[in-house]
């Protein structure tokens, strides 16, 4: 299950913000994955890198195999919305992908996110 930021307590999207900022670029480990979507969807390693470094925690979840994941977003100096997803338990970068910052989400299925995503304020991502 999937959870929006906005559905987090302050102290805990520190938490992952800080665990996220540990090491950087060279403490996650490029998962396979991570690697093939970066390469087919042509997201630059620095943008990647700044969202890492600087991103802001978008969402958390535990996966199926009971790692956990959090989604970091940062708007890059080109304009778009980097995406990052890192696995906390593996320290591995799960995937990653870049979209508009206009972008509203049509194609997310918000039945894998707590509540179906909905948070309060009427938004999912700020960025």
């Amino acid at each position: 299950m999937k959870i929006f930021v906005n559905q987090l307590h302050r102290s805990t999207v520190k938490d992952l913000r800080k665990e996220a900022d540990k090491a950087h670029t060279e403490y996650w480990e490029w998962g396979s994955h991570a690697t093939r979507m970066a390469i087919q969807r042509k997201v630059p390693f620095g943008a990647v890198r700044e969202a890492i470094e600087h991103g802001e925690v978008l969402e958390y979840n535990i996966s199926n195999r009971g790692t956990r994941h959090v989604l970091l977003g940062f708007i890059t100096s080109d304009g778009l919305s980097t995406k990052v997803a890192l696995d906390l338990d593996e320290k591995k970068i799960s995937t990653c992908y870049q979209n508009n910052i206009g972008d509203k989400h049509r194609t997310l299925d918000r039945s894998q996110y707590l509540f179906n995503g909905s948070g309060g304020n009427g938004s999912i991502y700020r960025n």
